[in-house]
């Protein structure tokens, strides 16, 4: 019996916002990477305009797949650096390529997934499935590390568990 492996999206945010999000969840449109080089490069947005970045996880299992749709923004005007390595395509390898490539998918946000690296939810999501990685590297539940952070008597984040 083959075990299947669980895709974890991921959406870079700011520091900020984490409380906010941590009341009322993930609302409205929301993109999320399922890619490293693209998650690196969004979080290095958020440093860049002097926010501290926050990467959050949300499982694939815990959304609506009804509720997901391509990148169309991300088709449109692709970040080729990062879709490239995401790719493993050279330099040449430029957007009239990659809508080549998008042309000759089904068009699906699993498509989306798959070629750029992105894809966008059209629902609100819950903050219990909403997860966080620490500066210390845990991933933790976001709720409960605010928490645990804002009673702290240390004025350093909570131990991972």
């Amino acid at each position: 019996m083959s075990e299947e492996k669980v895709i974890e999206l991921q959406h870079a945010t700011s520091w900020d916002k984490l409380e906010s999000i941590a009341q009322e969840g993930l609302r409205g449109f929301v993109y999320f990477s399922g890619v490293e080089e693209l998650t690196s490069y969004y979080l290095e947005t958020i440093e860049d305009e002097e926010l501290v970045p926050a990467l959050l996880q949300v499982s694939l299992d815990a959304l609506d797949a009804s509720r997901l749709a391509p990148d169309w923004p991300g088709i449109q005007e692709p970040i080729m650096g990062p879709v490239r390595d995401h790719l493993g395509e050279s330099r040449s390898f430029d957007e009239d390529d990659l809508y080549e490539a998008w042309e000759d998918t089904d068009r699906s946000w699993q498509a989306s997934l798959q070629l750029i690296g992105t894809v966008r939810y059209e629902a609100d999501i819950a903050p219990e499935h909403i997860r966080l990685l620490t500066p210390d590297g845990c991933l933790v539940q976001l709720r409960d590390y605010l928490e645990t952070l804002s009673s702290s008597i240390e004025s350093t984040s909570p131990a991972c568990p």
